[in-house]
């Protein structure tokens, strides 16, 4: 696991820090750090990349930490990421037309026991469906096939080109999805939602995350999740969308160019 943290690791503490992790975003979606042990150092790290957006756990600030504060046995559709159980692979903010761009999260307190981290890149398994599950990958596709979250609701797809890709030939595509009670599928997508689960569940990296470090996944590309965990845990979150007219904005974009070929 800690060879899965360093594959992806940037010194944002040294003197090209912010530039290469910038770079690291651009280039593969996703980035760990370690040395910010505090909800208010990842605050700091968000603001030099780009806004800070809201959610409905959040603080004032758009912190939200997740301390396992949600009850196990009966957590509320759409609380499971503050319970102390397993979250399957997603990405966030699917239930609104433009999910953030970023989401940031440090480890303040690790579990004694589980709670590792789980990552996976859906360029992967999009060239993968496209060659070995064409017809599971058409019907990922389909737009009116999904339906997620529940107060706002967002009707579409598990794969879908990204809006402002459709105005250039650098056409790009983005991934939406979560695997619980505020997802709904057509028959026909459900029926070949084992094959996706499963290339999900054998695709994914784990690490496991110590005391001040952290990740940064760009949210159009790349899922996480959790394993579960006993004991106590305190991790912070932050979704962040870069701002216009900087480095970050220009670089950084929403989603993913299909491999070369599909």
């Amino acid at each position: 696991m800690e060879e899965e943290f360093e594959r992806y690791f940037v010194d944002i503490h040294s003197a090209e820090g912010h530039v290469k992790l910038i770079a690291r975003l651009a280039r593969d979606g996703i980035a760990t750090f370690d040395r910010v042990p505090t909800a208010r150092q990842l605050l700091s790290l968000a603001r030099s990349i780009g806004d800070i957006l809201p959610h409905r756990d959040s603080d004032a600030v758009g912190v939200t930490t997740l301390a396992g504060t949600e009850s196990t046995a009966s957590a509320r559709p759409g609380y499971l990421g503050l319970t102390s159980r397993e979250l399957f692979p997603h990405t966030d903010g699917t239930g609104v037309v433009h999910p953030p761009t970023l989401v940031m999260l440090v480890c303040e307190q690790p579990a004694p026991r589980g709670g590792a981290t789980t990552v996976v890149d859906a360029r992967a398994l999009y060239a993968w469906l496209s060659v070995h599950a064409p017809a599971v990958l058409h019907e990922l596709r389909q737009p009116g096939s999904a339906r997620f979250g529940g107060k706002p609701e967002y009707r579409g797809a598990v794969f879908e080109p990204v809006a402002e890709a459709r105005r250039n030939e650098d056409a790009r595509i983005s991934i939406r999805f979560r695997w619980d009670e505020l997802a709904a599928f057509t028959a026909s997508t459900r029926a070949v939602m084992p094959v996706f689960l499963d290339l999900i569940s054998r695709t994914g990296s784990q690490f496991t995350l110590r005391r001040g470090q952290g990740y940064i996944v760009q949210n159009g590309r790349w899922l996480h999740g959790r394993i579960e965990y006993a004991g106590d845990r305190k991790v912070h979150r932050i979704l962040v969308r870069p701002r216009f007219h900087t480095p970050a904005h220009d670089v950084i974009r929403f989603g993913f160019a299909p491999p070369h070929g599909f």
